[in-house]
């Protein structure tokens, strides 16, 4: 019998090259996923790597960070000196290499870093590139660190002349100047104009919406020279002007499809702000912030009602002293901030309001009550109340309420007749007397609470109640604690256990009121829980009763499938949006050098997840 050969694997005799081998569809994602620089490298390895970046880059973005590597623009002349030459020298250097291949268009051309008028010439030039590259968006951000005598002049006959097609679609001005107009065709293809920070005169404006018939956004931000706006555009539908002080009058010759509107800082009066409103019968948003001119809002007319509007924002329109919205009788979302609304003015507008869904009060010091009557049918389905610190009375008959948010009042009320109240956020700044806004009262006068995010920062043992009565609705509890480093306080978290035996996700955010470190290790009663699968801890530092803590938990909680750690603090600013603070050192240092120990103390069926450590 012959014993059969076996073939030998002899090594590669050649390196081959794989990524080569990939087909042009896939070399073009990645190399768009490479900064600019680095694609540009890319692109010069070989005759095909150039073809795939010219027909693959058709957004050329220019910043501080894809180009001179970085994170953040220096403001002393000392350090930034050199810099613009150096950036300008690889920007030119790209779109020479573009220009060599002039087959393939360009849909975005976007230049955001510190140039002045003296790089005027270079400017232009790329603009004039991307514009015969049929170039449809261009965004342009040369810096507000550069005065407006020095800045860049931009001149939209520049995007009009010499070319016969018609592309650009959104245009983006931010830190120039405006220099001249144009009423040629070839710019009737423009569809969002922002302009923020430009030096523009009001006659300039009104000259360029003329020359645009398809215009829908226009934004105007610190346009500090225009005194008037006059909007003759049919098809617009968003405006919106910012800190546009000298504005007084906004002058609507043609703006019937007009949708959203946002006016911030402007000094309009009422009666103009009254006419604007009458010439916009479709308009669905309002928002209407820092309007000193502003004593009265009245939406709609007794000939002419204004029903489409579905929300409305006022904030620190500090002389309004008159709201009536009783003919915008579609109104679905009302917020006021820092507004001299009166209890009666408020109850007039929720009666004539019957969508209404969504209800935000903040910092409204005159009001005293709150009230919703069964008989008015409520449509409410949020309410969030801060800061209404004189608010004495809250009478809610709102069967379709299902979210509050509530912070800053000086005493707690009952929400019994509201039987769909299930998430409640309790925010940091609410006032507590001697501790009586405990979590088991809540749940008493929210019967039917699921998810509670419980704002200030208390020991663990603020929660302990022993209250015979669980809560049985509760599924998702999110609370602020303090580590005092007293050993009694795992006791606590076997109440918090009994307390609400149906539990689902638990949530701790830890705060340090004391680095002492407890070095007796202390064994306390086990209370196993088999419903909670979630446990999230942040700011988590690994010191000794921290890590005594965590223990206590994995080891009781039996059922656990899911556990996110991380040192970062984790602040909530309202039920569905919160922001995470800086780690400490140690706390990084813990998870540098300790993190692989947590996979050491945990099941296998628990899925171990490290949340951020930056902000």
């Amino acid at each position: 019998m012959t014993r059969k050969r076996i073939p030998v694997i002899s090594p590669l005799r050649e390196n081959k090259d794989l990524i080569s081998d990939l087909p042009d569809e896939l070399l073009g994602n990645i190399i768009c996923m490479l900064d600019m620089k680095d694609a540009v490298k890319a692109s010069s390895l070989s005759k095909r790597w150039r073809n795939i970046w010219t027909k693959h880059v058709v957004d050329l973005k220019f910043n501080h960070v894809n180009i001179t590597g970085l994170k953040f623009i220096p403001r002393k002349k000392k350090e930034f000196k050199g810099l613009d030459t150096a950036f300008v020298g690889v920007v030119d250097k790209i779109m020479k290499l573009r220009c060599e291949e002039k087959r393939d268009k360009i849909n975005s051309f976007c230049l955001q870093f510190p140039l002045g008028k003296s790089f005027s010439p270079l400017i232009d030039k790329w603009l004039n590139f991307a514009i015969g590259s049929r170039v449809e968006t261009i965004d342009l951000d040369l810096s507000a660190h550069i005065p407006s005598a020095g800045r860049y002049n931009f001149s939209l006959l520049r995007t009009v002349s010499n070319y016969e097609k018609r592309t650009l679609k959104h245009l983006r001005l931010a830190n120039c100047n405006f220099r001249g107009w144009s009423s040629s065709p070839k710019f009737g293809l423009l569809i969002s104009l922002q302009l923020k920070s430009v030096t523009i005169s009001s006659l300039q404006i009104a000259m360029v919406l003329e020359s645009c018939p398809l215009l829908e956004e226009l934004t105007l931000d610190t346009c500090r020279n225009l005194t008037e706006l006059t909007i003759n555009a049919t098809r617009l539908k968003h405006l919106s002007v910012t800190n546009c002080l000298k504005i007084k009058e906004i002058d609507m010759i043609q703006a019937q499809n007009l949708v959203y509107l946002q006016l911030r800082c402007v000094s309009i009066t009422s009666l103009h702000l009254k006419k604007f409103i009458e010439r916009c019968p479709l308009l669905e948003e309002l928002t209407l912030n820092k309007c000193p001119q502003l004593t009265y809002l009245r939406i709609g007319n007794s000939t002419k009602n204004c029903t489409l509007l579905k929300h409305l924002s006022l904030t620190k329109c500090s002389n309004l002293v008159e709201i009536d919205v009783k003919r915008a009788q579609n109104l679905i979302s009302l917020k006021l901030k820092r507004v001299l609304i009166t209890d009666l003015q408020l109850t007039n507008i929720i009666e004539t309001s019957p969508l209404l869904e969504e209800l935000t009060l903040l910092s409204c010091y005159l009001l005293t009550y709150l009230r919703i009557l069964e008989s008015d049918n409520s449509r409410l389905k949020s309410l969030h109340l801060d800061r209404c610190s004189n608010l004495k009375e809250i009478d809610l008959c709102a069967n379709l309420l299902h979210t509050l948010e509530y912070n800053g009042i000086l005493q707690w009320f009952s929400f019994k007749k509201c039987p769909r109240l299930i998430n409640v956020f309790i925010g940091e700044d609410i006032h507590l007397f001697a501790g009586e806004l405990l979590i088991t009262r809540i749940a008493r006068d929210i019967p039917s609470i699921e998810n509670l995010i419980f704002g200030p920062y208390y020991s663990l043992k603020f929660f302990y109640t022993n209250d015979p009565e669980p809560v049985f609705s509760m599924r998702r509890l999110v609370l602020n604690i303090i580590m005092r480093n007293k050993k009694e306080e795992l006791i606590w978290v076997n109440s918090i256990l009994n307390d609400f035996p149906l539990l689902e996700t638990l949530e701790l955010n830890l705060g340090i009121k004391s680095r002492k470190q407890v070095k007796e290790k202390e064994t306390f009663e086990k209370c196993p829980n088999r419903c909670i699968t979630k446990l999230e801890v942040n700011g988590f530092e690994g010191n000794k009763h921290q890590v005594d803590l965590l223990e206590f938990l994995l080891e009781n909680l039996t059922g656990l499938r899911v556990l996110a750690i991380g040192p970062c603090r984790k602040t909530y600013i309202s039920f569905n949006s919160w922001v995470y603070g800086k780690a400490h050192d140690k706390g990084k240092k813990w998870f540098e050098d300790r993190s692989e120990w947590l996979r050491t103390i945990i099941s296998p069926l628990v899925h171990l997840e490290f949340l951020r450590i930056e902000p």
